[in-house]
């Protein structure tokens, strides 16, 4: 990742969400940190795969969150149908999106239509109550109003920003570090909190 000139991520869905194996990646992409300088702002696009239409579910966001957690400048996102290895391939449709995805790359970003995150140009948002919204990318809070017939979404930055600038991965880097010294000051009252839980119910492990 660090070597490449553009990333091109694509990912199936499975049961209405993307693959693991992109979950699992950023899970332990701690190591990557090491690396913002040569990663961040690096062009990208992401491609969710569904096999049936308008089955993707959140596979779309993860992919966008998978771009997003590895530092890249996002050019574009899209979900394709197909159920098949290489069945999206037979669709003109698709094959005109893998060719604007392409162009996309190091290109200034295409506009979009619909209602968007203005923090992190995200699209997937959960509603509190009221007017009060939560961007499901960005995690950032905030309000939409629909008063004029077209969605106006309005988010707000918080204090502690994990991918729109290299000055918050650092900040989150360092959040992360402090991390390991907590939990060594709180093990104790820790293990104590979880140790009173094994007496209940019937433990199963995996096996090894």
């Amino acid at each position: 990742m660090c070597a490449a000139d553009a990333i091109i991520l694509a990912a199936p869905t499975y049961f209405l969400g993307a693959n693991a194996s992109l979950k699992r990646f950023v899970d332990r992409s701690f190591a990557l940190y090491a690396y913002i300088d040569r990663l961040f702002g690096t062009p990208s696009v992401g491609i969710c795969i569904a096999g049936i239409a308008g089955k993707e579910g959140h596979g779309l966001l993860g992919v966008e969150n998978f771009l997003k957690m590895t530092f890249t400048d996002s050019k574009m996102t899209r979900v394709v149908y197909g159920a098949l290895p290489g069945e999206v391939f037979l669709n003109e449709e698709n094959r005109s999106t893998a060719a604007e995805l392409g162009k996309s790359l190091f290109n200034p970003v295409v506009e979009t239509m619909g209602p968007r995150c203005p923090v992190c140009d995200g699209d997937s948002f959960r509603f509190l109550g009221g007017a009060d919204i939560r961007c499901m990318l960005c995690s950032n809070r905030g309000t939409m109003d629909a008063s004029s017939g077209t969605p106006v979404i309005n988010i707000e930055r918080s204090d502690h920003e994990m991918f729109l600038s290299k000055a918050g991965l650092l900040k989150h880097k360092d959040w992360l570090i402090g991390m390991k010294s907590r939990f060594v000051e709180k093990k104790a009252a820790l293990k104590a909190v979880s140790v009173a839980y094994r007496k209940d119910g019937t433990w199963i492990k995996p096996p090894q």
